[in-house]
């Protein structure tokens, strides 16, 4: 896509694209869970926020208007311990994002974040919630990023103790051993995982053969303005 994959929304899936996958998408929830309340649907917004983004006013006033109007809304903050390169510990004065939720008057809920379902069960609690009339939940999730904050950039600044404390807890292993200690075969799970890699490789080769995409300066145009009305 023109912007990359951030900005690619699904309307028949209930995704939207992104204006920006910093704090800027928090407001656009709450627009989503106020017509959603409006209507007399049992809809939830759910967004997504690094933490470093949790530092920006638009964070705090679309917590804030969503605890005021007790809106259908669930924010989920994704923190790694690094704000793009900034530890975590450098730039907040507290240990939990989730502690911000108390100014708010809304819940605030710490959740491992590499325990798949830890973060399906504090979902589906705070789904709940909003379906009662309850209003918003602030959830931070705490998994780990084991690449670059994007493809251009690397690891350097991230010591290489972490990456061996919390390659031990990924989470699709973690999950694997759940599933081989509740009794699920090694050899189901492996089936599974030749599926899906072969799935993976089939799209993927898809896309590869599709034909370079061709524009022109009128295509672009249309894309930014509306046509112009005609006398």
């Amino acid at each position: 896509g023109r912007d990359r994959t951030f900005h690619v929304g699904l309307p028949e899936k209930r995704i939207v694209g992104m204006i920006s996958h910093l704090a800027a998408m928090l407001p656009v929830a709450d627009g989503f869970g106020l017509a959603a309340q409006l209507a007399g649907r049992d809809d939830v917004a759910c967004a997504f926020v690094g933490e470093g983004a949790t530092r920006e006013g638009d964070f705090h006033e679309a917590l804030n208007l969503a605890s005021v109007w007790s809106l259908p809304v669930i924010f989920v903050v994704e923190n790694n311990g690094y704000g793009l390169s900034t530890p975590t510990r450098d730039a907040v004065a507290v240990e939990d994002i989730a502690d911000a939720a108390a100014g708010y008057g809304m819940p605030g809920v710490v959740v491992d974040g590499n325990d798949i379902n830890a973060v399906r069960a504090s979902v589906e609690q705070a789904a709940a919630r909003a379906r009662a009339g309850e209003g918003p939940t602030l959830l931070e999730m705490k998994p780990f990023r084991m690449r670059g904050h994007e493809e251009a950039s690397g690891t350097a600044y991230v010591p290489n103790a972490l990456f061996e404390q919390w390659g031990e807890r990924d989470p699709i292993a973690r999950y694997r051993r759940q599933l081989v200690g509740s009794g699920v075969s090694e050899a189901v799970l492996d089936a599974i995982d030749v599926e899906l890699t072969e799935t993976i490789d089939e799209v993927a080769e898809w896309a590869l053969l599709q034909p370079e995409v061709e524009s022109t300066l009128e295509l672009e145009q249309a894309d930014v303005f509306a046509p112009a009305p005609v006398s």
